[in-house]
């Protein structure tokens, strides 16, 4: 029986309004079939880890941006949406 290469995998994480998709073929980069579903795992849960922290450092940006704004007394991007 011929040796079949595993699909590719797709790694995608969508957070908001991005979304990350990243194609990986594990077997042409020489990983072996008995490791290749917890490098998936273990590369979903970076990709995850990664978006949701960078969706963390921007809320907090804009807060940082929120209160210099109000301690120099101008309207935030939401009262001047308004």
């Amino acid at each position: 029986m011929p040796h079949l290469p595993a699909p590719a995998t797709n790694l995608t994480v969508e957070s908001g309004k991005r979304r990350l998709v990243t194609r990986l073929d594990l077997a042409n980069i020489g990983v072996i079939p008995a490791v290749q579903g917890a490098l998936q795992g273990y590369l979903e849960a970076a990709a995850v880890g990664f978006t949701v922290g960078n969706a963390h450092m921007h809320k907090v940006q804009r807060q940082n941006n929120d209160a210099r704004l109000d301690r120099e007394n101008v309207p935030s991007e939401d009262e001047r949406a308004s």
